[in-house]
Formats: C-alpha cells, sequence, structure tokens
C-alpha cells in the first residue's frame, strides 16, 4: 500500500461537495405562491365545507425574510438588514356565516392531505380558547383587517425555527386575505406604512413578545430581482422612519448563506431551552427603554428615542450615565445598528470574510452584552468561527428562534452543516436541519 493511499481523493471531495450542494439547492426550492394558494384553498374546502356554499375566497400571500442582523429592532427602532426567503406563507380565506373566526393551519408539505397534519383551531363563542401561538397570531391580524368574522386556511412553507420570519410571514398574508375580503385601511388617508404597523402591533399581541417592523417590512417586499439585476434583493430597513431600501445581494456563486435549524425548541435537556420566554422579551425592551430614559435627561441625549441616532463615539459619555445594569443593553443595541450599515457595505462589495467578521461579533455582543443565546447554537457558531474550512466566513444566531444562519463560499457550507449536526448530535442530542437561502 502506498504511503498517499489513505489521503482523502480530492477529486472524489469534489464531487462530494458538488453533490451535497445540488441536494441542498434542490430542498432550497419553494412551491411558489399560486401553489400555496391552491393548498391553502384545499385545506379551507376540506375543513370548513365547500367554497360554494360559504361564498368568494380571498388569497394573501407573505414572503419569510431571515435577519442578518434584525433581532435588536424588536426592542427599540433601528436600522436592520434582511435577506428574504424563498419559502413564503398563504392564506385563504372567506367570511364565515356566524362568529367566532375559524381557523385551520398546516405546513406545506402536509397541506396536500386534507386530513393531515392540520392544526384546527374554533374558537368558542365566549372568547379565545388557547390556540397554538401561530393561530393567535393569525387570529389577532384577522380581527385586526377583515370586515367580519371569517373561515381561513393557513399553509407556511417557512421552516418552523425560523420564528420571526414565519410571524411576519404569516402576518402578511393574513392582512392580504382580509383586506381583499372587504376589509378597510386604519382610514381613508392611510399610507402602506399604517397597514405595516398595524400588522406589526397585532403580531404582537398574538405572539405576547415585542415584534419589530424589520421582518413586517420584508414580508411585502418583492424579492424578485429586476431585469438587469444578477441575483437577488436584499434588505435594509429603517423601523423609525419606516423606510426601506431594497439591494442587490451578493451572488451566489462567491457568497452563499445558509440555516442550520435546531430541533426541540423549547423543552429542557443537555444545554437546558433554546428558546427565550416572552418575560425575557418584555425585560429588554422595558431596559431599552429605560437607557433612552436616562440618557435624554442629559442634555447631550435631549430628543433621543432610539440607539439608531447614537455614533459609536458616544458610547463611552452614555455608559458614564447609565447605571451598570443598562450599561451592556445600550452597548448591544448601539453597536448593532452601526453593524448593519457596515453589513451592507460589505454585502455591496462582495467581501465575505468581513461580512462573516460581523455576524461573529453580533453574536458575540448577543452573549456579552444581550445575555439571549442558548449553549448549543453558541456551539454551531463557535464551530463556524474555529473551523478550519476554507471559504466559510462566519455565523450568528438570528430570528429569536433556534436558528444560526452561516455564511460562506457555496463549497464551504456542505462541510461545515455535516460538521455542525454531528456536533449538535454528539454534544446536546439535538436534531437539526440544514438549508441555503
Amino acid at each position: 500500500m502506498s504511503p498517499d493511499s489513505s489521503r482523502p481523493d480530492p477529486a472524489s471531495q469534489a464531487r462530494s461537495t458538488l453533490d451535497e450542494l445540488g441536494r441542498l439547492r434542490e430542498r432550497a426550492r419553494a412551491p411558489a405562491p399560486p401553489e400555496l394558494h391552491r393548498r391553502a384553498r384545499t385545506l379551507l374546502d376540506a375543513h370548513f365545507g365547500p367554497a360554494e356554499q360559504q361564498g368568494p375566497v380571498e388569497d394573501g400571500f407573505g414572503r419569510g425574510a431571515v435577519g442578518l442582523l434584525a433581532d435588536h429592532t424588536h426592542y427599540s427602532d433601528g436600522f436592520a438588514v434582511l435577506a428574504p426567503m424563498a419559502w413564503g406563507t398563504a392564506v385563504a380565506a372567506r367570511r364565515a356565516p356566524e362568529a367566532p373566526t375559524r381557523l385551520v393551519l398546516a405546513e406545506a408539505s402536509d397541506a396536500e392531505d386534507a386530513e393531515g397534519d392540520a392544526t384546527t383551531c374554533r374558537p368558542s363563542a365566549g372568547g379565545p380558547s388557547s390556540p397554538p401561538g401561530e393561530a393567535r397570531v393569525a387570529q389577532a391580524v384577522l380581527d385586526a383587517f377583515a370586515p367580519g368574522p371569517v373561515e381561513a386556511a393557513v399553509v407556511s412553507a417557512v421552516p418552523p425555527a425560523c420564528f420571526d420570519a414565519r410571524l411576519a410571514a404569516l402576518g402578511g398574508a393574513a392582512a392580504r386575505a382580509a383586506l381583499a375580503l372587504g376589509g378597510t385601511e386604519a382610514s381613508p388617508n392611510a399610507r402602506p406604512t399604517d397597514a405595516e404597523e398595524r400588522v406589526r402591533a397585532a403580531l404582537a399581541e398574538g405572539r405576547g413578545v415585542p415584534f419589530s417592523r424589520a421582518p413586517v417590512q420584508a414580508a411585502a417586499h418583492d424579492a424578485t430581482p429586476p431585469p438587469n439585476a444578477s441575483s437577488p434583493r436584499w434588505l435594509l430597513a429603517d423601523t423609525a422612519a419606516r423606510e426601506r431600501l431594497a439591494f442587490e445581494a451578493p451572488s451566489e456563486d462567491t457568497l452563499r448563506c445558509g440555516l442550520i435549524a435546531l430541533g426541540g425548541t423549547g423543552e429542557t435537556r443537555a444545554g437546558g431551552t433554546l428558546v427565550q420566554p416572552p418575560a425575557f422579551h418584555h425585560q429588554r425592551r422595558r431596559q431599552a427603554d429605560n437607557a433612552l430614559r436616562v440618557l435624554r435627561e442629559d442634555d447631550g441625549f435631549a430628543g433621543l428615542t432610539s440607539f439608531r441616532d447614537l455614533e459609536h463615539r458616544d458610547l463611552d459619555r452614555a455608559e458614564a450615565l447609565l447605571p451598570p445594569a443598562l450599561e451592556p443593553i445600550a452597548r448591544h443595541l448601539l453597536t448593532e445598528n452601526r453593524r448593519a450599515g457596515k453589513i451592507v457595505r460589505a454585502t455591496r462589495h462582495g467581501d465575505g470574510q468581513l461580512l462573516g467578521a460581523l455576524l461573529l461579533m453580533s453574536h458575540t455582543s448577543l452573549i456579552d452584552n444581550w445575555q439571549g443565546a442558548s449553549p448549543p447554537l453558541n456551539a454551531v457558531v463557535n464551530a463556524a468561527e474555529d473551523a478550519d474550512i476554507d471559504g466559510l466566513y462566519g455565523a450568528c444566531q438570528t430570528g429569536r428562534g433556534p436558528c444560526v444562519l452561516v455564511a460562506g463560499r457555496p463549497a464551504a457550507l456542505p462541510a461545515f452543516f455535516r460538521h455542525a449536526t454531528d456536533l449538535l448530535d454528539e454534544q446536546f442530542d439535538r436534531p437539526a436541519e440544514t438549508m441555503l437561502l
């Protein structure tokens, strides 16, 4: 046997990587909106009777979007960078003959089977029962926009681990369906951003946590590249000004983002829970508000309403004014806003190494300042930072769910996905799903 016979064959490794990339790209294909609409209508008829018996059906669609840097805007308005997904949510709705509103929800993969894994929610006439969280969200949005009680079917292709993206897509789809049924805006002179704000408020009510405008803005965004663009469009959102700017994402041949979505979202096992409880999010929101209130008492920060308006050079002075418990909160929110602009510049220049470094810095702040990450998610991000894989740039937790965003060259992602899933299985006994954006 030759001394080199045990070494991996580079050609074989390249073929394996290409095969795995092909499988990942195939899994990334999402049902088109018309197909999701068809499945939602089929589900509606199967659970609540044929459409001709109840009146016309209207459709709504919302697109999911992953935050490269967005979670901080749930607690204080600011700048967010999001990557719209191929996956979305469809809602089919019609007026109901009597109250209350009734809902049925299903995953896109299950919706073909009308009697399959759908969740039916029929709140009692005396008031809402305790349906799953997504049903509460859908009902809150429909109640905010619909002209009366409705029957609705929800079919989602957005990965469940992408909490904020999935809820924003659901909210946008439900609002569009309700408006098509004859629902009205808040006033005749309402702006499009007013509808987005009403969706945001309904999501916060239904989910029971602070919710940013950024995912809602992204759910309403058309990610289709214009004729002269070579890649999809990403989004810079300013939640304070209620504005958004689309910009061309890097070529998928040179930079690709992927997701590692963990299973077991709430139970306690080795490594603890993966998702922070609502009380954590409300506490952070109160701390952010208190920090701004304290800063406004100083003449130099009078009129301050958001951490987006602070420069990095203001950090030392701001921390000197704040009590110790609020210093890390302000530090996290200020630096996240500053990183958002840098991520846009890195993306526009195709600088994957800078993008990866910014993602890693964001996650470090999430641990040190925000105390908002769990051991399994930290382990994945640390593995991305330490991995000896050429072209793997960085990672961070995203979407307040059990999900990690990974950035790198396409050929680097399959190897890291294998490494990360093995690590999660061996160290934390947790399953994980990997996917490309």
